[in-house]
């Protein structure tokens, strides 16, 4: 099972698409690199896996549990 799988992640400020389906598995003890230029999504990307922003629609499962479903503790996650 991976530690961290993000599904078809999206973020839209009003009408301008920043993430647009991101999908990702990490597994324990692995490491990926996020990169690219500025104004791309990458702070938008992390900001929203550890759910300081609300992502607008797709999956994020960490540990096998459904972060982004309504009744998630955010602080307990962190």
């Amino acid at each position: 099972m991976a530690l961290l799988e993000v599904k078809n992640l999206v973020k839209k400020f009003d009408d301008k698409d920043v993430l647009k389906g991101i999908n990702v598995e990490l597994s324990e003890g692995q490491s990926k690199v996020v990169m690219g230029g500025s104004g791309c999504g990458k702070s938008t990307m992390l900001r929203c896996l550890n759910l300081l922003i609300q992502p607008t629609s797709g999956e994020i499962i960490f540990k096998g549990e459904d972060i982004t479903r309504p009744g998630v503790d955010v602080r307990k996650l962190r």
